[in-house]
C-alpha cells in the first residue's frame, strides 16, 4: 500500500508549535521577572550600603536580567506532542479532529508491516487523506492565540515597586578613607611616628597576611616630601584607624609632607618637620647635654681604648670603644638621661670585667708546671718552654703544630689556608654581601649560643648551692643513720648532675670560643686590607715551616701519648690539693667562729664580750672574703679554659693510646680504627691550641685593663659631669664655647679672635649688689647697692701676651747629639703655628707618657687628674696620626 502524504498538516502543526512556543516564553519571562526585580533590588541596596562593590554589584544586575532569559528559555523548551497541537486546531477550526485522527493513524501505519494490510488499514488511510484535505479549513490565530500572560500584572508591580525603592535615599557610614594628622608632627631620622585617620584599610587587598599582628599592605605605602621628590617610608604597621611608619635615617632636615597611597588613590598632604637628630629643642627635659669640651676629652680616651685593642689583640675593648660611642651618640640625640647614660657605662664596665682572674700569679704557677713537665720530653720541649715562659701565644703555636703533625689533612688544609691569605684578592661586592651576612648568621649564634651558656651557669650555680646546704646538713650528729643515707643518696644525685652540668657548660663555652674566633676571622676578611710587605713575609715563612713540618713517628705519638697523660693527672692532683686547701681554710675559720661564738656567749665582763665580739666579726669578715675569692675563681674565665684544656689533652692522650689487638678484626679494620683516633687527637690538640689561646687572650685584656684604669676612671668621671638639658642657669656664663673655639682655631696654626678672651664677653653674674662696672674705654654707670654681687670676670689674669713670631731665644738651642730644636722651642712654635708639626707630636708623646705615670704613681685628686688629662686631650696634635702614638 503506498504511504499517504501528511506533509501538509505536519507544516501546519509546526506553525501552531511555534506560536505556542512564544506564547509559553512570554510567560515564562513575565514569571521570572518577579524574582529578577526583587533580586536586583536587593543588588541595588548591597551597592547603596558598600556590601558589595561597584564591579560585582553590576555583575549581579546582569545576572537579574539573565534570570528573565532564563524564564523565557525554560517556558519555550516545555515539550508539547504533534498530537497535542493538532487537536487544539480541531477544536479551534470545527474539524472534529481530523487533523488529531490523522496524526495517530499516521503513526499506527508506520509501526505495522506492509504487507498483510487489511480492512482496517484502509479505514486508516481514508482517515489520513480526509485529515489532508481538511488543513485549507485550519485556523492557526485561533488555535494559537497571542495573549497577555497570567502573571503581567504582578510583575508590573514588582518592577514598579523595585523601581520605586532603587531610587530612594539610604543614610549611611561614610566608608572612604580620610587622613587627620600626623602624631607627633615632627620626628628625627630614624623615629617612629603615627599618621591617623579612618577607614585606612578601604581599598586594600583583604587577602593579606598578617605578620605576629602587624600588617603591611602590598598595595599600600607611605611618602615623604612633595610629588617630584617624594620617597618612601618603612611602613611598620597599618590599621584601619592609623599607620606606623619610621622616617628614614637620611631623611632630609627641615619642613615637608606625608602622603598616603591606598591602591590607586592618593591621600594628603599631611604637614610633617624632619628635625635634627642634635637639635635640643626637641630633646627631652633630662637628657644629656655632653660639653665640646668634655664630649672631645671621651673621644680622646676611645680613641685610645680602640688603639690598644689593636695593638694587644684584645677585641674586647674595641666593642667596649663601640658601645660608649653607641651611648654618647644616644645621648646627642636626647634619648637617654644622665641616669640612664652612668647606669650603661657601669653595665659595660661589668661586662669587660666579668669572669676575671682574681690571682694571675696562681694561674701562671700552674701553667708553668704543667710546662716543666712537658719539657721533659723531646717532643714536647717547645711546648713546655713556651708555657714555662708564660709565652702562650707560642704554645698555642706549638699545639697546633703537634695537631697538624698528627693529622696530615688538618696540615694540608692549613697551608691551603695560608696559601689563599698570601694570594691577598681584592674582595667584589657580592662576596663582601656574602660575607656580612655569614657575620650577620654568626652573630645570632653567638646570642643564643650565649643565652645557653648563661642558663647553664645559673643550673649549675643552683646544684652547686643545693649541694653545699645538703653538706651542711650531713654535718648535723643528730641525724639518724637512715636520714644521714638518704641525704648521701641525694646529694650523690646531685654531684652526678653538677658534673653533667660542667661538661655541657665547658662545652658551650668551647662553641662561644669558636663562634668568637670565626667572628675575628669574618670580620678580618670583611676589611680586606692590603697586606703590608713584612706581613706577607711573615705568612710566607710560617708556610714553610708548615711544609717542612714531618709526621709524628710511631715513637713521638707513643712519648706525645705518655707527656698529655702525665700533664692531665698532674693538674687534675693541683686541682684536687686547691680544692682541699681551700676546704680546710674554711673549716679552720668556721671552727674558730664557733669557738669566738662561745666565748662571747660565756664572757663575764662587758669588756670580754666586746674583745670577743671583735675578734668574731674578724673572722666573719675572712670567711666571706674566702667564701668571694673562691667563687671569684670558680668565676675565672681563665680557670675554666685550663679546665677545657685538661679535659682536651685527657682526650688525646686516651685517642693516642693504643688498644689491644682484636683477633677478631683484620690488619686493615685496626688500622683504620687508629687513623680515626688519631685525627679525632688532632682535633683535641686543636681545641687545647684555642684554650691556650683562650687563656692569653684573657691574660692580654686584664693587663690592658690594668693599663688603662686610669682612662676608665676619667671616663666615668667625664660622664658624671654630663650635664642635663633641664639644668638651671646660663649655658655658657663665661663665653666659654667661645674661647674653645679660638683655641681650636691657634692649635691648627690659624689667626684666632682676641675678642673671645677679653673681660665681659660671658654673661655677668649677678647679686643683690648689682651695677655696671669699669669697662676698659668706657665710663661705668648706674647706683651700687648696699651689698656686694655676685658676678666676676673669668680672665682674672687679662689678655694673653701677644705673639709676633718674632722672638729670639738662642739660649734655648740644644745641639747635643746631633741638630734640631729643643723641646721648650718645639712647644713655643706649636703654641704660634699650632700642634700639627712631626717633632710637636714627638714631645707631646714623651711628656704624655711622664704624665700618665706620675699621675699613676702620686698621690693627686681626682678633680686635678681629671683637668690635667683635660688639658693633654686639648693640647693633642691636632692632625697627628694617633696610630703612632704608644698608649700606656
Amino acid at each position: 500500500m503506498q504511504a499517504t502524504d501528511t506533509s501538509s498538516i505536519q507544516r501546519l502543526i509546526g506553525q501552531a508549535r511555534g506560536r505556542i512556543r512564544r506564547q509559553w516564553a512570554l510567560e515564562g519571562a513575565t514569571t521570572a521577572l518577579i524574582l529578577a526585580s526583587a533580586a536586583a533590588l536587593a543588588t541595588v541596596f548591597a551597592m547603596r550600603i558598600d556590601a558589595v562593590s561597584t564591579w560585582t554589584g553590576v555583575g549581579l544586575l546582569i545576572g537579574c536580567a539573565g534570570i528573565v532569559l532564563v524564564g523565557a528559555v525554560i517556558g519555550a523548551l516545555r515539550p508539547i506532542d504533534d498530537e497535542a497541537v493538532a487537536r487544539r486546531i480541531d477544536r479551534a477550526s470545527g474539524l472534529s479532529d481530523r487533523l488529531s485522527t490523522a496524526i495517530a493513524f499516521k503513526r499506527t501505519l508506520g509501526s505495522a508491516n506492509a504487507e498483510g494490510a487489511d480492512e482496517t488499514e484502509d479505514l486508516m488511510v481514508a482517515a489520513i487523506k480526509d485529515g489532508v484535505r481538511a488543513v485549507p479549513r485550519a485556523d492557526i490565530t485561533a488555535a494559537a492565540p497571542y495573549t497577555e500572560p497570567k502573571d503581567l500584572r504582578a510583575a508590573a508591580v514588582f518592577v514598579v515597586v523595585s523601581a520605586l525603592a532603587a531610587g530612594l535615599m539610604i543614610p549611611r557610614e561614610d566608608y572612604s578613607p580620610h587622613l587627620y594628622k600626623a602624631d607627633p608632627d615632627h620626628a628625627r631620622p630614624g623615629e617612629i611616628t603615627l599618621i591617623r585617620g579612618d577607614n585606612l584599610m578601604t581599598g586594600l587587598k583583604p587577602s593579606e597576611a598578617h605578620d605576629a599582628g602587624r600588617f603591611v599592605p602590598s598595595d599600600g605605602s607611605v611618602l615623604l616630601g612633595p610629588s617630584d621628590k617624594a620617597r618612601p617610608m618603612t611602613v611598620l604597621n597599618w590599621t584601619a584607624a592609623g599607620i606606623t611608619i619610621r622616617v628614614p635615617d637620611d631623611a632630609p632636615i627641615g619642613d615637608s609632607v606625608l602622603y598616603v597611597i591606598i591602591g590607586e588613590q592618593k591621600l594628603g598632604p599631611l604637614e610633617f618637620t624632619v628635625v635634627d637628630l642634635k637639635d635640643t629643642r626637641y630633646h627631652k627635659e633630662d637628657s644629656v647635654l655632653l660639653d665640646p669640651d668634655e664630649r672631645a676629652y671621651v673621644e680622646r680616651i676611645l680613641e685610645q681604648l680602640r688603639m690598644v685593642a689593636k695593638r694587644d689583640n684584645v677585641p674586647e675593648f674595641e666593642e667596649f670603644a663601640d658601645k660608649i660611642e653607641q651611648m654618647l651618640k644616644e645621648a646627642e640625640e636626647g634619648k637617654i638621661t644622665k641616669e640612664q647614660l652612668l647606669e650603661a657605662l657601669k653595665k659595660a664596665e661589668e661586662a669587660l670585667a666579668k669572669n676575671a682572674e682574681p690571682n694571675q700569679a696562681e694561674v701562671n704557677k700552674q701553667m708553668s708546671e704543667m710546662g716543666k713537665e712537658l719539657s721533659k720530653d723531646q717532643t714536647t720541649k717547645d711546648l713546655g718552654d713556651a708555657l714555662q715562659k708564660n709565652d702562650l701565644e707560642k704554645a698555642k703555636e706549638e699545639l697546633e703544630k703537634l695537631a697538624n703533625r698528627l693529622d696530615p689533612e688538618e696540615m694540608k688544609k692549613e697551608i691551603e689556608k695560608l696559601e689563599k691569605q698570601l694570594e691577598n684578592k681584592q674582595l667584589s661586592e657580592k662576596e663582601k654581601q656574602e660575607i656580612q651576612k655569614q657575620l650577620d648568621e654568626l652573630k645570632k649564634q653567638m646570642e643564643q649560643a650565649k643565652k645557653e651558656q648563661e642558663a647553664l651557669e645559673k643550673m649549675q650555680k643552683d646544684l652547686e648551692k643545693q649541694i653545699k646546704e645538703l653538706e651542711e646538713k650531713l654535718k648535723d650528729k643528730n641525724l639518724s643513720e637512715k636520714e644521714k643515707a638518704e641525704l648521701q643518696k641525694k646529694l650523690d644525685e646531685l654531684k652526678k648532675q653538677l658534673e653533667q652540668a660542667e661538661q655541657k657548660q665547658q662545652d658551650a663555652a668551647k662553641k662561644q670560643n669558636e663562634l668568637e674566633e670565626q667572628k675575628q676571622e669574618l670580620k678580618k676578611q670583611l676589611e680586606n686590607k692590603q697586606l703590608s710587605e713584612q706581613e706577607k713575609q711573615e705568612l710566607q715563612k710560617k708556610l714553610e715551616e708548615l711544609k717542612n713540618q714531618k709526621p709524628l713517628t710511631e715513637k713521638e705519638k707513643e712519648q706525645l701519648q705518655k707527656q698529655m697523660e702525665k700533664v692531665s693527672s698532674q693538674m687534675k692532683q693541683q686541682d684536687k690539693q686547691q680544692q682541699e686547701k681551700m676546704e680546710q681554710q674554711q673549716q679552720k675559720l668556721q671552727d674558730e667562729i664557733k669557738r669566738l661564738q662561745k666565748k662571747q656567749e660565756e664572757a663575764k665582763t662587758e669588756k670580754e664580750k666586746l674583745d670577743a665580739e671583735r675578734q668574731l666579726q674578724k673572722k666573719k669578715d675572712e670567711l666571706q672574703k674566702l667564701d668571694k675569692d673562691n667563687q671569684d675563681k670558680n668565676d675565672s674565665a681563665q680557670r675554666e679554659a685550663v679546665k677545657r684544656l685538661q679535659r682536651d689533652m685527657e682526650k688525646a692522650a686516651e685517642n693516642l693510646e693504643k688498644p689491644k689487638p682484636d683477633p677478631n678484626k683484620s690488619k686493615d679494620e685496626q688500622d683504620k680504627e687508629q687513623q680515626e683516633r688519631e685525627k679525632q687527637a688532632s682535633k683535641k690538640l686543636k681545641d687545647a691550641a684555642r684554650e691556650t689561646g683562650r687563656v692569653d687572650q684573657d691574660q692580654r685584656k686584664q693587663a690592658a685593663q690594668k693599663k688603662m684604669s686610669s682612662q676608665m676612671d676619667d671616663l666615668r668621671e667625664a660622664m658624671r659631669r654630663a650635664k642635663q638639658k633641664g639644668s638651671k642657669g646660663p649655658q655658657d656664663p663665661f663665653g666659654k664655647q667661645g674661647k674653645n673655639k679660638d683655641f681650636a682655631q691657634r692649635a691648627r696654626g690659624q689667626k684666632g679672635s682676641g675678642q673671645a678672651w677679653k673681660p665681659g664677653q660671658g654673661q655677668q653674674g649677678q647679686g643683690k649688689g648689682q651695677g655696671q662696672g669699669q669697662q676698659p674705654g668706657g665710663q661705668g654707670q648706674g647706683q651700687g647697692g648696699d651689698s656686694w654681687g655676685t658676678g666676676h670676670d673669668d680672665n682674672l689674669v687679662g689678655d694673653s701676651t701677644g705673639k709676633t713670631g718674632k722672638t729670639k731665644d738662642d739660649d734655648l738651642q740644644g745641639q747635643q747629639g746631633g741638630k734640631g730644636t729643643s723641646r721648650r722651642q718645639t712647644i713655643l712654635s706649636a703654641a704660634q703655628k699650632g700642634f700639627a708639626s712631626t717633632s710637636y707630636k714627638k714631645v707631646y708623646a714623651d711628656y704624655e707618657k711622664i704624665v700618665e705615670e706620675v699621675m699613676r704613681n702620686e698621690k693627686m685628686p681626682s678633680s686635678y687628674k681629671y683637668y690635667v688629662k683635660r688639658y693633654f686631650a686639648k693640647i693633642h696634635p691636632s692632625t697627628g696620626d694617633s696610630s703612632t702614638q704608644d698608649t700606656p
